[in-house]
């Protein structure tokens, strides 16, 4: 006769037991020297994270609601939006068939986010994407770089400049024909207007020249961009 529910349980249980009456011990060792190829150890502040705008709020917990969205090379600034966040999508668009907003819309309660992680180094995209040409496009971008410096004061690493801007044609950010040569002459004018006004007389001891970085590319595939 088969076994019933409870005999079966009782056997499983009876089983558990026996195995653990006689554990086999774990042992863990090392060896006495670091192996032949194996990487330095890496210091432990040197690790880094990435927030896009889009997912800021969902690990900073600002005080209002965030949807899904972009980086901030598409961050606008509004004085008077209540929420911190919010992003908008053209329908048409290559960005928001790939599941990223064409811009996020970011109000003072969104800054309040830094304040969240006591202690913590920072490095600012300015947005040089969906802004540039539009009308007040390098004032906002300006705006925002001010407040996130004086939020975070000195512990402002730096200032990226556009991100990935092998992708600003494809995106329609840029006309055709955009070269990195052309991206070199935006990025001067964008890092001239932040040391000229963010930077300049800070009183957070940060340089106020040389405090920039250039813009992630995608990939080294691309020979044109691969610099």
């Amino acid at each position: 006769m088969a076994p019933s529910l409870a005999s079966a349980s009782l056997l499983s249980l009876a089983g558990i037991a026996a195995a653990s009456a006689s554990p086999s011990p774990l042992v863990v060792s090392s060896p006495a020297k670091v192996p032949t190829g194996a990487s330095w150890s890496v210091p432990h502040d040197f690790a880094s994270f990435s927030f896009p705008a889009h997912f800021f709020k969902d690990y900073a917990g600002t005080i209002s609601l965030c949807w899904n969205g972009c980086p901030c090379d598409r961050v606008w600034y509004n004085a008077s939006q209540k929420i911190d966040s919010y992003n908008w999508y053209n329908e048409s668009s290559l960005t928001a068939a790939l599941g990223i907003a064409d811009r996020v819309y970011i109000g003072p309660a969104f800054f309040g986010g830094f304040n969240n992680f006591p202690g913590t180094h920072w490095s600012w995209q300015i947005n040089m994407g969906t802004d540039y040409g539009e009308e007040g496009g390098l004032d906002n971008a300006m705006e925002v770089a001010k407040l996130v410096m004086d939020r975070v004061q000195d512990r402002l690493e730096s200032f990226e400049i556009g991100n990935e801007p092998e992708y600003f044609v494809t995106l329609g950010e840029r006309q055709e024909n955009y070269t990195i040569d052309d991206y070199v002459r935006d990025w001067n004018k964008y890092a001239d207007a932040a040391s000229e006004r963010v930077l300049k007389g800070n009183k957070y001891r940060l340089d106020e020249t040389r405090f920039f970085q250039g813009g992630t590319f995608t990939s080294g595939q691309d020979e044109e961009w691969n610099v």
